[in-house]
């Protein structure tokens, strides 16, 4: 198949699809691939969990801001980012986390929608105001960007991306910064869940997160 047969609609077509499925395993993609099997194999489950989860992390990175530290975990496919306000030179949270969210295949009760990953919503949690974003793509060709960036980006020590066995396209990223936004101190963080497979779709969120000066 061409290259410019990317473009092209194979949601109809059973044999074009499976041969595009068969270009994604040929890219080349350089990350970090874990010894486990995911545990969450389809996006549409994917549900936002706003506070304290029980979820283990299968791998971990700190990321220390000048506004917050970030704890920002991987979970079979799925998500954990945990931050808190805390003096420069610290390597832990002194009273605890302050805000979590969590985007995975966890209960509907903890969800904040039980029957899907909403496209945007907003709480407050431990003096931080968070902004959530979701987008659901199905496009094998922004699959493919996506592991193309991730793999750029997973040796930034404000990043962590994983890849998990069977297939080179399944990934889970995370990526965190800040930034001043009307001098309010703004912690981003972006996530990107790959599902390759034979129904290739991935889900990418976006999380904004704010605190003011006083309340540090």
């Amino acid at each position: 198949m061409a290259i410019a047969d990317d473009h092209l609609d194979v949601s109809g077509d059973p044999r074009l699809k499976a041969a595009r499925a068969d270009v994604a395993a040929q890219v080349a993609i350089d990350v970090p691939v874990l010894r486990i099997e995911p545990l969450d194999t389809d996006g549409r489950l994917l549900r936002l969990q706003a506070g304290p989860t029980a979820h283990g992390a299968v791998t971990s990175r700190f990321v220390r801001l000048d506004v917050a530290l970030v704890r920002l975990d991987v979970l079979t496919a799925s998500h954990r980012v945990l931050l808190a306000s805390t003096p420069l030179g610290t390597v832990a949270p002194v009273d605890g986390w302050e805000a979590q969210e969590t985007v995975a295949c966890g209960s509907a009760e903890e969800s904040v929608l039980a029957d899907r990953l909403p496209d945007s919503h907003e709480w407050h949690d431990g003096g931080w105001n968070l902004a959530f974003q979701s987008e659901l793509s199905t496009d094998l060709a922004e699959l493919e960007a996506a592991a193309a960036r991730l793999a750029s980006v997973a040796s930034h020590p404000a990043a962590l991306v994983a890849g998990f066995p069977g297939h080179p396209l399944a990934i889970t990223g995370l990526t965190v910064h800040e930034h001043r936004a009307a001098d309010v101190p703004t912690v981003e963080w972006s996530s990107w869940h790959l599902y390759p497979g034979d129904d290739p779709h991935m889900v990418t969120t976006t999380t904004v997160a704010t605190r003011q000066e006083n309340q540090s």
